[in-house]
């Protein structure tokens, strides 16, 4: 340490002027320093002892103003107590009453009464439009509130008014009054009718024997001691606080007498807050809220804005009776003024002293600090880079280092300079070649893009278009009567296998939407009570199979009717569930939804969803990979699946403002939870499921419509033809867009089905052709197409289409179709006939009203899961839960539906409950329910 401080070097004109600016700063400063100390010890003091004798004084002057209504009490309680006074004779009493206000006359005493054991109540009070009213309650009132004016003279005057019966007893301040036979005080209100705050006085009237006859009352103005407090005041720069122990403020000397119970820390006044803290905290730090006995006070210095006060606060409880703090406070510049004046001179002084001081370091130090001037020179021509010149040593030694270190510095900044040119020239080759890369990597990610749309446009048409054929063949056979029920019951097979099909492909082609951001977000109005109800019972048959407990809890508080995108929600849910059931062999599988935490506006609320099981559970390290497209874990692969639910619910839960999340334990079971931002509504009308009725002809009297099917492949105008020329349509097929407007110009057809993608002519070249003449405007055009991209619809449309349909289509969708762009009238299939027979009915015909001879084979075409919830919908007479049933099998079996409906309006329920029981097993105990 020794070493180092010897190795020290002090330049010369610092130790000149620098030590001799500190001594003379340092002499003076000590000096005002103290000088100041002692005044403001001095004057502190003063201000506590001129605090502790306006605190006394105060005090004296509140005992006068507090004991003018204990007083009156005492006359009162006396002259009851003795007999002198009675209740009976309730004129003289009041009279008393009245003599005692004029005897003290105290502006504070606001009200004289007195209420007795039997009930009964005399007093004067003042009102809020500052006159006296005489009040009377006894048994020849009815023991009902009287209200009289009153003469100069304290009699009863006229009657204002008689209100509900009142009874003294049961007032606060007579209760309170019982508590003690010593004089009391109520707690501070604010009076009803003249909008101040008050306190009153009560004691209980006790005879000699013992006998308590009741309680006489002084009301008590507390603004009178607000006034009292701004009259001793010292300024408007002091305070005079009264506060009760919760920190009420009771008076102020600041500004008008408070209206209000508001807590004085609260107090818009900054120093007025301040004040009733720092009192309030040192009541609370020396554990002195109810003291016993001795003087309660203490005195500090505390700051507001810079500005010092002298603070004092007194406990009166000693000598009021009431738990109250005064706080008094007086600015520190009251006395300081003169202190600071002298101090400022003593600044000024010091001022001039050191710039004479600075002034003769200056002179000493000039002719040291020429060569570092000249040094600083150097470095400027330095730092622009600018040769210089070797400088010439000096005989001082710090300059002689300071050169030395110049000439070291311009040799290294050379250097530097020269490397950092070499460094920015490769910098900049480097930045050029990434640039390079990444341009060639995005132009091999958009090609790889645009092979992948390309590919996934073909695949849907490659494999949507055969499963056209295979699903509408298979529903132009259902519609044949003369089908056996096991051949029925085959051909249901193959329809049901087509549409699992068709969720396959719907699922890759869902998955690459998302990856290429072609998702969207449809909002609609979703039924939560009834999407939770159909879940329940889609999966409650196979929950029972695997003897699994279902559950579905719903928080209470979550509305009835909610805006999202019920078709993603309910695959999603539909998803999660599907796997719970699958990897749960023993246990319980729950879903729960509750309110979850939102923010941003008040109109949105989160609902938090939870699918818990108690299956295998998941290992944490198939956890990371449980949402990537085609990855399942080594218990998925056992169950089978393609691995894509939880990736296309992932996203969907993303695309709906959430995250899916999972947590799991091996052998324990597994949670999956997310939670989604919706819009609550208001009730909805619950609409009925529309019927859908099988077309069997053209209602008479229409003209024949010609129709023309344009389609490359064979399997589809086949497919059309013999759905539509059994109905009563003329159809006439082409293979490509030119053969479609060859035979659109030869035979003029009403209306074009038209496949987009052909070979010699494709459908949007034909479609613009058309579309270009007078004649073709009269021509519907309707797209048949089996891309599922949104984009192509737009495409499509802007060609001159007039409307779009999807591949695989639906025999009622066509026929729907149809009738919209051309107004057809068709004939539907009678139900009341049984399945498969045809007898034709006019749509402006009643339904026949016999009962449909809908039968168990014909039910067994439906899912089992399905038949459980209806059986136990239609047990519970659940209209709504009847109607989503009905409605999510409408279009699949349209003519077994539509018999159950029938069977629904005729109030059927037995025939239904019964055949459902003969078609798949029904619990012992919920048959014997039902």
């Amino acid at each position: 340490m020794l070493a180092w401080w010897r190795s020290l070097r002090f330049p010369l004109n610092w130790l000149l002027s620098v030590t001799w600016v500190i001594q003379l700063v340092g002499v003076v400063g000590v000096v005002g320093y103290l000088s100041f100390r002692n005044g403001q010890a001095a004057i502190a003091d003063l201000s506590f002892q001129l605090l502790k004798k306006t605190g006394e004084h105060l005090d004296q002057s509140i005992q006068q103003f507090l004991a003018i209504p204990q007083t009156i009490n005492q006359i009162n309680a006396q002259q009851l107590a003795m007999g002198q006074q009675s209740i009976g004779q309730h004129q003289t009493l009041r009279q008393s009453f009245w003599q005692q206000r004029q005897a003290f006359k105290s502006p504070s005493v606001s009200a004289i009464y007195f209420g007795s054991e039997t009930g009964s109540f005399v007093g004067i009070g003042l009102q809020s439009d500052r006159t006296w009213h005489g009040s009377l309650v006894n048994a020849t009132t009815g023991y009902r509130f009287q209200d009289y004016h009153l003469t100069p003279e304290g009699r009863l005057a006229s009657l204002i008014q008689v209100t509900k019966p009142f009874d003294p007893r049961r007032r606060p301040w007579y209760q309170q009054a019982m508590g003690s036979d010593r004089p009391r005080w109520s707690q501070i209100y604010i009076d009803f009718l003249e909008k101040r705050p008050k306190i009153t006085a009560i004691k209980v009237v006790q005879t000699p024997q013992g006998q308590r006859l009741g309680v006489v009352g002084v009301d008590f103005v507390l603004t009178h001691i607000s006034r009292l407090l701004q009259y001793l005041s010292w300024g408007p720069q002091s305070r005079l606080l009264i506060l009760d122990r919760s920190g009420h403020l009771v008076a102020t000397s600041f500004t008008t007498p408070p209206q209000s119970l508001a807590l004085a820390t609260q107090n818009p006044d900054p120093l007025t807050q301040l004040a009733a803290q720092t009192a309030l905290r040192q009541l609370a730090e020396s554990s002195m809220a109810r003291p016993q006995s001795g003087e309660q006070a203490q005195s500090e210095l505390v700051q507001l804005n810079g500005q010092r006060h002298f603070l004092r606060w007194v406990s009166l409880s000693q000598t009021t009776g009431l738990d109250w703090i005064l706080v008094a406070t007086i600015p520190e510049s009251t006395f300081m003024a003169q202190i600071q004046a002298n101090t400022q001179r003593t600044i000024v002084l010091c001022g001039l002293s050191l710039v004479l001081a600075i002034g003769i370091s200056l002179l000493l130090a000039h002719w040291i600090t020429a060569p570092i001037e000249r040094l600083s020179q150097v470095s400027r021509s330095l730092a622009s880079g600018q040769a210089t010149q070797p400088l010439a040593r000096s005989r001082i030694q710090e300059l002689s280092v300071l050169t030395a270190s110049f000439q070291q510095m311009g040799q290294d900044i050379q250097e530097a300079r020269q490397r950092l040119e070499a460094y920015a020239r490769s910098l900049e080759d480097k930045v050029q070649e990434r640039t390079w890369e990444l341009e060639q990597a995005k132009q091999t990610a958009d090609t790889a893009s645009q092979a992948k749309s390309r590919f996934l446009a073909n695949m849907s048409h490659e494999l949507r278009s055969p499963l056209n054929g295979i699903l509408g063949f298979a529903q132009l056979l259902d519609r044949d009567p003369q089908l056996t029920l096991d051949q029925r019951d085959h051909l249901h097979m193959i329809l049901n296998s087509g549409e699992h099909l068709l969720t396959l492909i719907n699922n890759v082609l869902d998955l690459s939407k998302i990856e290429a951001g072609h998702t969207t977000l449809n909002l609609g109005e979703v039924d939560l009570d009834q999407l939770l109800t159909t879940l329940r019972d889609m999966f409650q048959l196979r929950a029972q199979e695997k003897q699994l407990t279902l559950q579905v809890q719903r928080s209470p508080d979550l509305p009835h009717w909610v805006r999202t995108d019920g078709v993603k929600l309910r695959q999603v849910l539909i998803n999660l569930m599907n796997n719970a059931i699958k990897f749960t062999e023993q246990g319980l599988v729950q879903l729960q939804v509750q309110q979850g935490w939102a923010g941003g506006a008040s109109e949105v609320l989160s609902l938090q969803f939870s699918v818990i099981d108690t299956g295998p559970g998941i290992a944490p390290e198939d956890c990371d990979r449980l949402f990537h497209a085609f990855e399942q874990t080594a218990t998925g692969q056992q169950q089978g699946g393609t691995g894509l639910g939880l990736s296309i619910s992932q996203q969907f839960v993303a695309l709906m403002g959430g995250q899916l999340t999972v947590t799991s334990r091996l052998g324990q079971g597994s949670c999956f939870q997310f939670c989604i931002p919706v819009e609550p509504l208001a009730e909805r009308q619950q609409s009925k499921s529309p019927r859908v009725k099988t077309v069997v002809g053209l209602q008479p009297g229409q003209p024949t419509y010609r129709i023309l099917v344009v389609d490359d492949s064979d399997t589809n105008r086949k497919l059309l033809r013999h759905l539509l020329q059994p109905i009563g349509f003329e159809v006439r097929e082409a293979a490509h867009g030119q053969a479609a407007i060859e035979e659109w110009q030869r035979w003029e057809p009403h209306l074009i089905w038209m496949d987009m993608r052909m070979p010699v002519m494709d459908g949007y070249t034909a479609t613009r052709q058309i579309k270009s003449t007078d004649k073709g405007q009269a021509t519907a055009i309707i797209a048949l197409t089996a891309s599922v991209f949104e984009e192509e619809k737009s495409l499509i449309l802007s060609a001159g289409c007039d409307d779009f349909l999807r591949k695989p289509f639906r025999a009622a969708d066509i026929f729907s179709t149809i009738a919209t762009h051309l107004g057809v009238q068709y004939q539907y299939e009678d139900p009341s006939v049984g399945a498969g027979a045809a007898s034709p009915t006019d749509v402006s015909q009643p339904m026949p009203t016999q009962r449909p001879t809908l039968t168990a084979q014909e039910l067994q075409t439906l899912p089992p899961e399905w038949l459980f919830a209806f059986h136990t919908a239609v047990r519970a007479i659940d209209v709504k839960t009847i109607e989503q049933l009905l409605s999510d099998l409408q279009t699949q079996f349209p003519e077994v539906i539509t018999q159950i409906c029938t069977l629904i309006d005729q109030f059927e329920y037995d025939v239904i409950l019964s055949l459902i029981t003969e078609v798949i097993a029904i619990p012992q105990d919920v048959a014997v329910q039902g």
